[in-house]
């Protein structure tokens, strides 16, 4: 125990001994004699006089020079006091500094950083109400969560090809008017780009494959989405507020758009939805008021959240359908959009809008089986149940398994999804009259395909 004891006092005198703290010009510094290295611990800002401040990139102890290499946490951190300085400049020995270090530093126009820099961390400019000028260095591949939020005198800035990650809210709030993203990005981060209010133009990268929630909500002046074609998910309140736009033409490979996703896009007049997709979430277009037409090319309706269209050009707050709205549907799908029913209390279903046949042939989605297995796996649960209702679920299971196994068709798909409709209306509303005859026809059919025609015998008697 006693050696113990004495071997770390040993290390920590020989820790002591390899640094120093020391005060200079109103600068703190932690000197590192061994790496010939120093850090600014505490910057005093009120000493501070000349308009254009440069950091020290050396100093100068007991007849030796040591390289300043980074800026310490909390060393900058009453920069707000600064009153003189409206540009600061940060030398190339500065390899790194922590988060929050610029944070709220109120009088300051620009920050030149230096060009070795590889990440700019979380709330490093934050609240940073003047800055109106910075260049992020080349080599830079980190910008952190809320780096520049409420940066609300930046205008301009270029995000260079280097930077692989933004994280969240890291420009919120700022006055910048265009932006394009560097195609080594893959994704755009929780409200990374949220507030932005005079964000007029941004440029997505085809290599970005997911944004994430509130990505861009309160973008008030964005007239414009081009989306990058392997987006599945339009997410949570993702272009909730964008007051501009107009028009959106969603690319394939989108399977659900999801709860208030473009709630209150209040100019919004038109939107085009791919086959792929598979569901709509809740309120995804509340207040809407300019919607009038949607093109959906599913072949299959999406299912329906509760009231997406609440209080749009679609549909007004008290439930009534506006004049002059028009779904267009691929060829030969009309009446399957006017047969789909949405059960749950207060939701709106397609049959209840203008549905309108288009001259697009009905295509799948390359996702068709994972498409129906939604629904199927659904509607299986119910399949053990006894009765004349468990053996029909049972029946459709194995049609279902079958399908699966040759590969859908746009046939097959079609009959699939008016067969899980058929079943959903059985279940929510038993119906005798149909129930018991179609499951005895079904014990009687052995193969596939008689189990086909058995059930598109019975869609339309229900």
């Amino acid at each position: 125990m006693k050696k113990s004891l004495v071997f770390c006092a040993f290390i920590i005198a020989a820790l002591t001994a390899s640094a120093e703290s020391i005060e200079q010009d109103g600068i703190r510094y932690w000197i590192n004699f061994s790496k010939k290295t120093a850090s600014i611990e505490r910057l005093m800002f009120d000493k501070i006089t000349e308009e254009v401040y440069t950091l020290p990139s050396t100093v100068r102890y007991e007849d030796e020079d040591y390289t300043v290499t980074a800026i310490a946490k909390k060393g900058l951190t009453n920069g707000r006091t600064n009153r003189v300085s409206t540009k600061i400049i940060v030398p190339p020995s500065i390899v790194s500094f922590d988060a929050s270090t610029f944070f709220d530093f109120q009088n300051v126009k620009e920050i030149v950083l230096p060009p070795n820099l590889t990440t700019i961390p979380g709330s490093a400019f934050a609240q940073c109400h003047s800055l109106e000028t910075i260049v992020i260095p080349e080599g830079v591949t980190d910008i952190g969560e809320r780096a520049f939020k409420g940066c609300k005198a930046l205008t301009s800035i270029v995000i260079p090809n280097s930077v692989k990650n933004i994280y969240s809210n890291a420009f919120e709030g700022t006055s910048i008017k265009e932006l394009v993203l560097p195609n080594s990005m893959t994704k755009i981060p929780f409200g990374a780009f949220g507030g932005m209010r005079k964000l007029q133009k941004i440029v997505i990268p085809s290599s970005i494959e997911e944004i994430e929630e509130s990505a861009f909500v309160g973008c008030e002046r964005l007239q414009e989405i081009v989306f990058p074609a392997n987006i599945k998910a339009i997410k949570h309140h993702t272009f909730a507020g964008c007051t501009s736009l107009e028009s959106l033409v969603l690319p394939e490979n989108v399977a659900s758009i999801e709860p208030v996703a473009f709630e209150n896009c209040s100019a919004l007049k038109q939107i085009t939805l791919p086959k792929s997709l598979v569901s709509i979430g809740r309120e995804a277009f509340k207040g809407c008021t300019e919607l009038k037409t949607i093109y959906s090319y599913a072949a299959i309706p999406p299912a329906l959240g509760i009231n997406p269209f609440d209080c749009s050009g679609l549909i007004s707050c008290d439930g009534q359908i506006m004049e002059g709205t028009t779904i267009y549907v691929p060829k030969g799908c009309v009446q399957r959009y006017k047969a789909d029913e949405n059960k749950p209390t207060l939701t709106q279903g397609w049959s209840s809008l203008n549905i309108v046949e288009m001259d697009a042939e009905p295509e799948l989605p390359a996702n068709i089986s994972e498409t129906l297995g939604i629904s199927h796996r659904k509607l299986s649960t119910f399949a053990n149940s006894k009765g004349d209702l468990g053996l029909i679920a049972t029946k459709y299971i194995s049609l279902y398994d079958s399908y699966v196994q040759q590969g859908f068709t746009t046939k097959t798909a079609l009959n699939t999804y008016d067969i899980q409709s058929l079943i959903k209306r059985l279940a929510e509303i038993p119906n005798p009259e149909i129930v018991k005859p179609l499951a005895k026809e079904l014990k009687a059919a052995k193969t596939a395909d008689a189990q086909e025609q058995v059930f598109l015998k019975y869609i339309t008697q229900n």
